[in-house]
């Protein structure tokens, strides 16, 4: 006996996928137009600090809840998954110390002062790296589950 309908399932199942993506982009994207957009348009001005504060306050809630939405939608994703080979668990592991990094940084990152641009500058670098590979380990996990299917 079925407890759970189908087509409820396979709903759901589309919608923490669609979490998942619009988070990750959320707070992936967010990085690289701070990085390549805000901090060199800002890097001139003298109320530089009051501007990153205030950019920083704005994006905070952005970034708990693309955190919660990854967290949420990561484990329903990985949970529901029928089946890994045997390689999957290394790389997943790998993709889980560097998404460490990125949350880790990512609520560092709006408590940063304006006097430290350049560790801020090297902490969104490192944040917008590690996320690119989470990014490309994710697409090369995708194919590793779809194979198992075949």
């Amino acid at each position: 006996m079925n407890i759970v309908d189908p087509t409820v399932f396979a709903v759901v199942g589309v919608l923490m996928r669609w979490v998942h993506i619009a988070s990750a982009v959320t707070l992936i994207g967010g990085a690289i137009y701070v990085l390549y957009v805000v901090l060199p348009a800002v890097a001139g001005m003298e109320s530089r600090g009051a501007v990153l504060a205030g950019l920083g306050a704005r994006f905070r809630p952005l970034i708990l809840g693309a955190v919660i939405g990854l967290l949420v939608s990561g484990a329903w994703g990985f949970f529901m998954k029928p089946a890994m080979p045997p390689r999957y668990l290394m790389w997943f592991s790998l993709k889980m110390l560097l998404v460490l990094h990125i949350l880790t940084v990512a609520f560092r990152i709006p408590r940063a002062s304006a006097g430290e641009a350049p560790r801020l500058k090297r902490m969104m670098t490192g944040l917008v790296a590690s996320g690119l590979v989470v990014i490309l380990v994710s697409a090369y996990l995708r194919l590793l589950s779809n194979w198992t299917r075949i």
